[in-house]
């Protein structure tokens, strides 16, 4: 089951991705023109850091299984432990639910919504 996902459906080009949470993104708050792959992934790339969970790791609570290894910078443990779903991202431990992909197709933004394991 995806955790957060995409309440208009699709996008339409100059308009707001509406989160099931009542996070927006605005799409004019990425520049350029049009919706070229490299816009798109700028898109995805903003979009997704909403989606994700960041915690600094100067902030894991004391008991946490999390912080030692976090404190480290030990990242296998973190795939052996939570697959893709939990990793160190520079000085925060970032949990993902929620993948998201996002395609231009007949005029509108097309999000695909995926299940991180």
């Amino acid at each position: 089951m995806v955790s957060v996902w995409v309440t208009n459906g699709a996008i339409i080009a100059d308009g707001q991705l509406v989160l099931s949470d009542g996070r927006t993104f605005t799409l004019s708050d990425i520049p350029g023109q049009g919706f070229n792959q490299n816009r798109l992934n700028k898109i995805i790339a903003a979009v997704q850091s909403i989606i994700d969970v960041r915690l600094l790791i100067a902030d894991i609570p004391d008991g946490d299984l999390d912080q030692t290894p976090a404190l480290a910078g030990d990242d296998a443990f973190f795939l052996a432990t939570y697959g893709g779903r939990v990793f160190l991202d520079g000085n925060e431990r970032v949990t993902r639910s929620t993948l998201i992909d996002i395609t231009f197709e007949n005029g509108e933004l097309i999000p695909h919504l995926s299940v991180v394991e």
